[in-house]
């Protein structure tokens, strides 16, 4: 029994994985994955590389805290995006390129703060730009969020935690 007494403890003490996984390479706490390679907490991704903290998510490489997002590379905090590259606290877009904080825009490059904005290139908060004022005018964005130490938290709570929501009574004040 000596056998079984070993096997047992064996089974308690090592972790194991709930949910099936294959071809696997270097890929601790994945879950429900296929050609994982070098990633860390990503569940129900196939093909993803380099990646941290992903949900639903294929083909992507170099990509962290991330939800639906497909055939994306050096993109964070991204949800429900189709090839972006470069991108950070970006959703609902595809087709991106160097973009910052912005939702449903498609086929754009270097916007910050932008929504609802197809093919367009040097855009702050849906104004246009020049290539030259762009990179300017980001620069002075982030200093100052940097300078108030908010730089990279989560800006649209913070933008939108002193209006007013209407129906008070509703919200409990």
């Amino acid at each position: 029994m000596t056998f079984l007494n070993d096997f047992r403890e064996l089974l308690l003490r090592e972790p194991k994985h709930f949910a099936p996984r294959q071809d696997i390479e270097n890929s601790d706490y994945t879950s429900f994955c296929y050609k994982t390679k070098s990633s860390y907490m990503c569940f129900g991704c196939d093909y993803v590389e380099d990646c941290f903290y992903l949900h639903h998510c294929q083909n992507n490489k170099d990509c962290v805290d991330g939800m639906g997002m497909w055939e994306s590379e050096l993109a964070y905090e991204c949800m429900d995006t189709l090839r972006f590259y470069n991108c950070d606290y970006c959703w609902n877009g595809a087709d991106n390129r160097d973009c910052f904080l912005c939702e449903d825009i498609r086929g754009c490059k270097n916007c910050f703060g932008c929504e609802n904005l197809k093919f367009k290139k040097y855009h702050i908060l849906n104004k246009e730009y020049s290539k030259e004022e762009y990179f300017k005018k980001v620069r002075e964005i982030e200093d100052e969020l940097r300078a108030q130490g908010i730089l990279f938290e989560n800006l649209i709570y913070l933008a939108m935690k002193d209006v007013e929501l209407g129906m008070p009574e509703v919200l409990g004040l």
